[in-house]
């Protein structure tokens, strides 16, 4: 099963609700490197498909992010932007 394909659609059904969502993640993104500072470990609560999990990885590859939530098939579709990755 294709679990990144999932996630895309998540996220652009998410787009209409949310319009000004990527600046959202993009700030939020700014406001942990800044905590972190380039190292650490993230705990993203109930992070559902990992579209958060996936941008902190992106734009702070440093750190560790720990993705929790309380649905399997969520969690089977948010490891899919971390297949391959070390660490």
């Amino acid at each position: 099963m294709d679990w990144k394909a999932w996630q895309r659609r998540w996220d652009r059904q998410q787009e209409r609700y949310l319009p000004y969502r990527e600046q959202s993640f993009e700030a939020m993104v700014q406001c942990v490197a800044e905590a972190a500072r380039g190292r650490g470990r993230v705990l993203d609560l109930a992070c559902g498909c990992g579209s958060v999990t996936e941008r902190l990885l992106k734009g702070i590859p440093e750190i560790q992010v720990v993705g929790v939530d309380i649905d399997p098939v969520l969690l089977k579709i948010a490891r899919a932007p971390l297949r391959g990755r070390n660490g």
